[in-house]
């Protein structure tokens, strides 16, 4: 536990961190603030700190997150997770998510408290965890439900104060408040032609068992070559689904009534994110993806979802062969539809991590 005076033009008051792993009644309290907050979304849930933990194993996680108190009145958290660096992130440590996630969400506060006190202690304070952990690194993402209208400069004035690089970055999105987007002509002829093939249907609530999540990680372990993480994780991944954040959209063909093709679809906040997809290889020349995509917006219409985000737009000058094609499989859907998220990162010296 750690208290630290905090003064602003406007505030002046004691906060105090306590270790989410030491307090009691944690999930109930971390969900109590990402219900409330305005900056938390899909990835500051529970589920999604759950899953990142035992996804990678032998990359040894370390949960230093914390909840941030005033008066011993929760005000907000911090995700803060610190494991081992794979190939392509240097070496040593660094604090962030699995790698299939790659970053740390922001700090979140509850909607009444005063965001700028409080990110200044929750920010110093995940430095002084993360160099305590032997980290190098720090890779955070600002991405709320919706964008608020000041998210640019509350990203320039953290990152300026703490002395981050900020990568401003745009995500594919297809709107649903005004009714079925206008999506690209072949993508509408491709599910003619093809979905008669499939029966497709939702999976959610108790008709998620353990047996269908080990079914959806043996789909995506033959759809991506190789294992990409750990066995539990499928099941935690599943939990999203079980417990109402979200649906798993199924194609089956329907002479073998074998799981061809399934979207995990998290929904939270009434705004939609892409979580998880697989596609047997040998179907894949049957648009199974485009299948799976054209059910999941229409399930999201019939639920009265505003917004539907599919993941980043690629940079066409960095981006390499596969990044690109995947964001233009995203842009037949949004058509030009993006909006704004943030990247933070920084580089801590091996010797203040010492």
């Amino acid at each position: 536990m750690r208290r630290w005076n905090v003064y602003s033009p406007y505030m002046r008051d004691t906060f105090e961190a306590r270790d989410v792993s030491m307090t009691r009644s944690a999930h109930e309290i971390w969900t109590h603030v990402v219900d409330d907050s305005l900056d938390a979304w899909v990835w500051h849930s529970w589920n999604m700190l759950e899953l990142t933990m035992c996804a990678s194993p032998s990359l040894h996680p370390v949960n230093l997150s914390f909840f941030v108190y005033e008066r011993d009145q929760v005000i907000g958290l911090v995700p803060l997770l610190v494991r081992d660096c794979v190939v392509g992130e240097g070496s040593g440590k660094i604090a962030s998510y699995h790698p299939g996630i790659g970053f740390l969400p922001s700090p979140a506060c509850i909607a009444s408290v005063a965001r700028e006190p409080f990110e200044d202690f929750a920010f110093e304070e995940l430095e002084r965890r993360a160099r305590g952990a032997g980290a190098t690194q720090i890779r955070m993402r600002f991405t709320p439900a919706k964008n608020h209208g000041d998210d640019q400069e509350r990203v320039e004035r953290i990152a300026k104060k703490f002395s981050y690089t900020v990568k401003h970055m745009e995500s594919h999105i297809v709107s649903l408040e005004s009714g079925p987007p206008k999506v690209r002509d072949r993508f509408e002829r491709y599910y003619k032609k093809f979905s008669p093939l499939f029966d497709v249907h939702i999976v959610e609530g108790a008709e998620v068992t353990a047996d269908f999540a080990d079914q959806y990680r043996q789909l995506h372990e033959k759809d991506a070559g190789r294992v990409v993480r750990s066995p539990e994780s499928y099941q935690k991944q599943a939990d999203t689904a079980r417990l109402g954040l979200g649906f798993y959209v199924v194609a089956a063909h329907k002479e073998s009534q074998q799981m061809v093709g399934a979207l995990l679809i998290l929904l939270y906040k009434q705004v939609a994110y892409d979580g998880s997809v697989a596609v047997d290889p040998l179907y894949a020349e049957f648009r199974v993806g485009h299948i799976l995509k054209w059910v999941a917006i229409e399930e999201l219409l019939r639920r009265r979802v505003s917004m539907y985000e599919l993941g980043q737009r690629a940079d066409p000058a960095s981006a390499n062969e596969k990044e690109l094609g995947i964001s233009n499989f995203k842009e037949g859907w949004s058509r030009g539809n993006t909006r704004s998220v943030w990247q933070l990162e920084k580089t801590l010296s091996v010797e203040d991590s010492k």
